[in-house]
């Protein structure tokens, strides 16, 4: 087998199609993503505004902007999990964000993304909730200190 690295490709036409219509991509929105474009449009959905969203999640504001300044800027997946939460997503939505971000989202593995997995599959959105559950089961917690 050749030693090639493997590119990914920021095509939205690897995405399979069962999924890009879960995320209401259509032939006429196909296009290169961005994580941060694209968290704007699910905050949009919602009626979110910025200050709500990173003060929800905890993030500082220098962040949320270096984040929408700089396409290179990259937040710790804790943060693209608890966004996920905040803004409602569903499960495909969460799995292409946590993507974007470069992180892989993988409830089979990991025992976080399995209880947010969960949770978002069940419509579990309350932060206290879903903190709890983390807790539970001695994982750290994604809203507040164990």
């Amino acid at each position: 087998m050749d030693n090639m690295p493997l590119e990914m490709s920021n095509s939205s036409s690897d995405i399979p199609s069962e999924i890009l219509a879960l995320l209401g991509m259509t032939e006429d929105t196909r296009r290169n993503r961005e994580f941060f474009a694209e968290l704007l449009r699910f905050a949009d959905r919602v009626g979110m505004t910025d200050s709500q969203i990173y003060n929800a999640i905890g993030l500082s504001r220098s962040l949320w902007y270096r984040m929408r300044d700089h396409k290179d800027a990259r937040t710790k997946k804790t943060n693209v999990l608890k966004l996920a939460i905040v803004l409602r997503l569903s499960f495909w939505e969460a799995f292409y964000l946590v993507a974007l971000a470069g992180y892989a989202f993988m409830p089979g593995l990991d025992d976080t993304d399995k209880t947010v997995a969960a949770c978002l599959l069940n419509g579990v959105y309350d932060p206290d909730t879903i903190d709890g559950m983390l807790a539970s089961n001695n994982l750290e917690t994604l809203f507040s200190e164990k």
